[in-house]
């Protein structure tokens, strides 16, 4: 984890900074509006298990049998195509926005640990996806244990996007404060 978090403070920069947030601003725009919901055979469609911060393995297989067969293969293929690349975006922008950030507030030893929370959040994400496609493909057979699991992960990765998020606004009015004490330090300079 140290070789990740090093790696992702020497590619952080303005640029790569800039370029992951028009990435997740284009995919938010672009990608998400049209798959962020399940088509249903005339029933009202539960949210989408990923979306909601806690739910439980009955709600799981309830989305399940709504969905019906083809509603559960989407949302499979949803798991498989661009809900790999939304958290490559997401982690990215996160991650290499705190490195960047911390770095230029405290050096490398506060960004080396704070970096690291939104790539867990993406592995809980990875997690989730695994585990919520599993019971949907089994449905109606029963996945005791990934059903239980699943819900954590979610919960898990909500916590630390939450938590990554809450810790860059930090590190943006730390620097902007930094920032507008040393303008008034050294006025028209």
């Amino acid at each position: 984890m140290k070789k990740m978090s090093e790696w992702l403070i020497r590619i952080s920069g303005k640029w790569m900074v800039v370029s992951f947030l028009l990435a997740l601003i284009l995919f938010v725009f672009l990608v998400l509006p049209g798959n962020t919901h399940i088509k249903t055979a005339g029933r009202k469609a539960p949210g989408i298990p990923d979306l909601s911060f806690w739910y439980t393995a009955e709600h799981l297989y309830e989305a399940a049998e709504i969905y019906g067969e083809n509603g559960r293969m989407e949302y499979v293929k949803m798991h498989a195509g661009f809900d790999v690349i939304w958290p490559v975006i997401y982690v990215g922008f996160l991650a290499v926005s705190i490195s960047w950030i911390f770095v230029s507030i405290s050096g490398k030893s506060l960004s080396r640990r704070l970096n690291l929370i939104p790539v867990a959040a993406g592995i809980f994400d990875f997690l989730e996806n695994l585990f919520t496609s599993i019971v949907m493909l089994r449905y109606p057979e029963l996945s005791r244990g990934i059903d239980s699991l699943a819900p954590i992960a979610t919960l898990l990765k909500w916590v630390l996007v939450y938590l990554s998020v809450l810790i860059l606004l930090i590190g943006i009015s730390v620097r902007g404060f930094r920032f507008l004490r040393s303008i008034r330090k050294h006025p028209g300079a």
